[in-house]
């Protein structure tokens, strides 16, 4: 390679990647094709943009299917055990995790009530109130994003090894913490963001509900 030339590609006031073109010979591109080489990034950028857009509506499309599923629930009237496993169910599609819990709280503790996949290693295991991502959401009463949680404070040693990613948002009725709910991923996925979070914290209104 004896020449290159490099372009910003824009992308909503900021910097998206590069354009790259490598040429074998030497020689030196005039402003006309400086500019045109301009436009084409530009392109790049407005493709970009338009298919994270429509990433984005379809996104929200699938949210909104799901949550009207779970409300049609409700209105059937399905029992406690029932309207919880749907909501584990759907939030694990939603979000795109390894598995989904929903704790009940017990007195002073967070008990598995409804989760998914069936063959939960957790069953039974009880999280007590301010340990943990599912204590210490419970306790804050505000949701929780570990993407490291080998490393975390908030880690429990019994969980070490088996949760990499987690998520974590109460069930709050007015004041009171009825419960919370966990989703998790394995440590060569994409982090959680506050997107999800906010994903998660429609499902808890929901599930509260």
């Amino acid at each position: 390679i004896r020449t290159q030339i490099t372009l910003p590609i824009p992308l909503k006031g900021g910097i998206w990647g590069a354009m790259v073109l490598m040429v074998r010979d030497q020689r030196t591109f005039d402003a006309e094709e400086v500019r045109a080489l301009e436009a084409v990034a530009a392109q790049i950028g407005l493709a970009v943009e338009r298919a994270a857009l429509l990433t984005e509506s379809r996104d929200k499309s699938r949210r909104l299917e799901a949550l009207r599923e779970i409300e049609g629930h409700i209105s059937a009237q399905l029992d406690v055990d029932a309207l919880l496993a749907v909501v584990a169910d759907s939030v694990r599609r939603l979000i795109g995790s390894a598995t989904a819990v929903v704790y009940l709280r017990e007195g002073a503790a967070l008990r598995p009530r409804a989760w998914t996949p069936d063959d939960a290693w957790y069953r039974g295991v009880l999280t007590p109130i301010g340990t943990g991502v599912a204590g210490t959401a419970a306790a804050r009463r505000l949701g929780v994003i570990e993407n490291d949680y080998a490393r975390s404070p908030l880690r429990l040693e019994s969980f070490v090894g088996r949760y990499a990613r987690v998520l974590a948002q109460p069930l709050l009725a007015g004041d009171r913490v009825v419960g919370v709910l966990v989703v998790n991923r394995a440590g060569d996925t994409p982090p959680f963001t506050d997107d999800d979070l906010a994903v998660l914290a429609d499902f808890a209104s929901r599930a509260t509900v």
